[in-house]
C-alpha cells in the first residue's frame, strides 16, 4: 500500500430518502423527491434519495412510484 494514498469513503444514509438523517422518510422528504424526479427541485436538496449516489434521476422516479 502507498503510503500517499488517498481515500475517499461517501458516507450513505442508512435509509434511502432520509434526507435529514433521523432514521425514517417523511412524507416532506418524500413530496421533495418527487419534486426532484420531475425536475423542479435540485437533486442537492435530498441526496440521500440517491441510492447509487450519481445523482441519476431515473431512480427517483422509481423511488416516488412506490
Amino acid at each position: 500500500m502507498d503510503a500517499g494514498a488517498v481515500f475517499a469513503i461517501n458516507q450513505l444514509s442508512t435509509c434511502v430518502g432520509d434526507c435529514d438523517d433521523t432514521g425514517a422518510v417523511t412524507i416532506h422528504e418524500l413530496l421533495t423527491m418527487v419534486d426532484i424526479a420531475l425536475g423542479s427541485a435540485a437533486v442537492s436538496e435530498c441526496r440521500a434519495g440517491d441510492s447509487k449516489n450519481d445523482g441519476g434521476r431515473s431512480r427517483w422516479m422509481k423511488s416516488s412510484r412506490r
